[in-house]
């Protein structure tokens, strides 16, 4: 039998730099360790690496940022059906890997694929795609965890305005569309459950469910917004009995389960964690497309 070839791919900057004390290599061990250069570098990495060996079992060490790279370099190598991904949550959010807690074994997962790129957890725009781009600031503050500088950064942006004017056209498992166009506080498009470091913003996703919730939520006074986001970030803001918003959120937030997802008028988008500037996203899911082993 052949030996499945192991490579670790470590993010050397993720969560302070604290992703390397957990790569343990023995003397006897044939695995290959790269410590990745700067971004782009490990997708490049992992796609390089799979053209090679199809099969290889890819360990990550780092946050969602670093996953997301080893994934799409999956994607680009064609090795989907071959190749292996083991996540070692040492990043500041590590929000994929919530996902599984409790569990243990090899998983195939649903993909958020968006333009020409994949997401793996959640992509979302307005209010909280300018909490993530002001996250990354207070992330490089001493003694600042990821879900703490989250939140710093939700009580930033809080005092900015908030909405934005987005044209959402969604498409469900049977063909039928809804579209909404206005001034929304926030979009998601979830594959997970959790982003900014532990908000369950989607507490009905399924990592395999071939669909992708969506939320679109409506402007609110600051005053409301403050009194709902413990709930919100709980995941409390959702019914899991009857799949719809509990009563004290139903008249902000829309929901559903959806195939297909086309935004326009977006300016940027927050991707598992990290932020691109696009004009319009054209979405939909790649069903059960990467094997993860946790």
């Amino acid at each position: 039998m052949n030996k499945v070839n192991k490579v670790h791919l470590l993010n050397p900057v993720a969560g302070k730099g604290k992703a390397a004390q957990f790569l343990k290599k023995s003397d006897e061990s044939d695995d290959i360790v790269y410590e990745t250069q700067s971004k782009g570098d490990g997708e490049r990495f992992v796609y390089e690496t799979l053209i090679s060996n199809p099969g290889t079992h890819i360990f990550v060490y780092g946050g969602d940022g670093t996953v997301y790279e080893a994934v799409n370099g999956i994607m680009r190598a064609g090795a989907e059906n071959s190749a292996l991904l083991t996540v070692i949550p040492t990043g500041s959010g590590n929000d994929f890997i919530r996902n599984f807690k409790d569990r243990t074994g090899t998983f195939k997962v649903d993909l958020i694929k968006y333009n020409d790129r994949y997401a793996v957890n959640m992509i979302n725009m307005g209010f909280d795609c300018n909490v993530v781009e002001n996250t990354e600031r207070y992330k490089k503050k001493p003694l600042v965890t990821g879900s703490g500088a989250y939140i710093m950064a939700v009580a930033y942006v809080l005092f900015r305005r908030m909405g934005e004017r987005f044209i959402i056209t969604l498409t469900d498992k049977d063909g039928e569309e809804t579209v909404y166009d206005g001034e929304f506080l926030l979009t998601a498009i979830a594959n997970g459950q959790f982003y900014g470091g532990g908000f369950r913003a989607a507490s009905l996703a399924v990592l395999d469910d071939g669909l992708l919730d969506v939320m679109v939520i409506n402007k609110v006074s600051r005053p409301k917004f403050i009194s709902l986001i413990g709930d919100y970030q709980k995941g409390l803001h959702m019914n899991p009995i009857t799949g719809k918003p509990v009563d004290k959120f139903r008249d902000f937030i829309s929901f559903g389960k959806y195939r297909r997802v086309n935004i326009k008028n977006i300016t940027k988008v927050c991707v598992d964690g990290e932020v691109e500037y696009i004009d319009e996203l054209d979405i939909s899911v790649a069903e059960q497309a990467i094997s993860v082993f946790v």
